[in-house]
């Protein structure tokens, strides 16, 4: 009897001792509260690669999208700086094209008011009414005036090709380059419509020819007949086209007179030497539509 009452607080004790193990220590249970701290661990960790990774990609994108929107501002001053330089430019032409006295001539008045023709005037203007020193990328936008022509009489051409460099840390990122354009009539007095309403009233309708052409013009601005010659180096004009995509031939006097600079225009394929060839002059004279009545009209203003 006392043997089998020790056997029972044996048991009795390892059934206690069962009871106050706790419940983690079961196999099942220590397999899941180690499997539970084996996936938490590289879990932290991937979260943690992730930000580092995403995080600069972000930084970028926004960076990106505040250049973006500030390049938008610059093309758009630019334009608003193009439209008020040729309004005051084209107010500026009526004192270069008759506009000035001969007293006013002598006094340099003349002088200064050329000036304002140039592309270095229309440059300095542009820059100023566009305030482009209030924009975050001021340093960084270059713009040339190169292509702009001033040789028409009754219109300004202006030309602006502009070049934005991004400041990205890092990286060095190829310009942006975007061309503005602006055409302006100067305000010189001179009124097509009235000179054509006086031809009608004395001989009817009246055009002007070209010596040895075949083709009459109803402007006498035409630019096939007024023609508006630039220069150029010879090495240059290899890669300069016509305005019908032509390329440019050195013209039958180039060989009397060769020189570094040629002298070209937008129609036509031929460079020429000298100022002097008779194949850049054009002698237009005005006669009645009437003369000309089996020519041709101009394909540009008749």
């Amino acid at each position: 009897m006392f043997l089998q009452g020790k056997e029972n607080d044996s048991k009795a004790a390892d059934r206690k001792e069962k009871k106050a193990l706790p419940a983690a220590s079961s196999p099942q249970n220590v397999f899941l509260t180690v499997g539970r701290a084996f996936f938490l661990s590289p879990l932290k960790a991937g979260l943690t690669v992730e930000a580092a990774c995403v995080l600069p990609l972000f930084l970028w994108a926004v960076l990106g999208a505040l250049y973006l929107i500030e390049v938008s501002v610059v093309q758009t001053r630019l334009v608003g700086g193009i439209h008020e330089a040729g309004r005051k430019m084209a107010l500026l032409s009526y004192g270069v094209y008759g506009g000035i006295s001969e007293e006013e001539k002598g006094t340099g008045v003349g002088e200064i008011v050329g000036g304002a023709l140039t592309a270095v005037y229309a440059k300095n203007l542009i820059l100023k009414k566009a305030g482009l020193e209030e924009t975050f990328l001021k340093e960084q936008v270059k713009i040339s005036l190169a292509a702009s022509d001033f040789s028409e009489k009754n219109i300004i051409d202006l030309k602006v090709m502009s070049r934005i460099s991004l400041p990205v840390p890092g990286y060095r990122l190829r310009r942006l380059k975007f061309l503005e354009r602006g055409r302006v009539r100067a305000w010189t007095g001179r009124s097509p419509s009235e000179e054509m309403a006086e031809g009608e009233e004395t001989e009817g309708e009246t055009v002007y020819v070209a010596l040895n052409g075949s083709v009459y013009h109803r402007d006498p601005d035409c630019s096939y007949i007024k023609v508006s010659i630039k220069s150029a180096s010879v090495a240059e004009m290899e890669r300069k086209r016509s305005s019908d995509g032509s390329k440019y031939y050195p013209c039958s006097c180039y060989g009397a007179h060769p020189s570094p600079t040629v002298y070209y225009t937008r129609f036509g394929n031929r460079y020429h030497g000298s100022l002097g060839c008779s194949a850049l002059k054009r002698t237009a004279q005005k006669v009645p539509l009437s003369s000309v009545s089996g020519w041709k009209a101009c394909s540009k203003c008749g």
